[in-house]
């Protein structure tokens, strides 16, 4: 379920999803949301695949003008203690990034994101794998962002 958070929280590797909207990013309200479109898991209970998939998540973050000022790839950083960059490249109004993580049983969980932003959008796709005692899991999604203005 660790998998499913990291997705979920915003990016899906990808990201810290208010960060991803622009080189220097734009403070205040975001909101985020991302969808699971595919996943395959050996060794699942039936059905649990199927359940996650299509259910997109919406949800809304501040980002503070100190965040903002340390800029995307900190802000990332920052909240996932166990995920690294391996590649973060952002710009030109395009995103490319490889991120690796290491899981409390040994685990290691790789995801690649691409997509594109503006100052007031974004639009990632994510590859997430993750390999370990049960096989190899893969899960696909997306996400979008959108600035709303000034925190609440």
């Amino acid at each position: 379920m660790r998998v499913l958070g990291l997705l979920l929280c915003g990016g899906a590797l990808g990201l810290a999803a208010p960060a991803m909207a622009a080189e220097t990013i734009r403070p205040g309200q975001w909101e985020t949301r991302t969808a699971i479109s595919d996943v395959s898991m050996p060794g699942a209970p039936p059905g649990l695949a199927e359940m996650m998939k299509g259910k997109p998540h919406t949800s809304r973050h501040c980002v503070t003008p100190e965040q903002a000022a340390a800029g995307p790839k900190e802000l990332f950083a920052k909240s996932e203690g166990q995920c690294q960059f391996t590649r973060f490249n952002m710009a030109g109004g395009k995103i490319d990034t490889v991120m690796q993580c290491k899981q409390r049983q040994g685990d290691t969980m790789n995801g690649v994101t691409k997509g594109s932003y503006t100052p007031t959008t974004y639009t990632t796709n994510t590859r997430l794998e993750m390999t370990g005692q049960r096989g190899k899991m893969v899960m696909l999604s997306s996400g979008t962002g959108k600035w709303l203005g000034p925190c609440k």
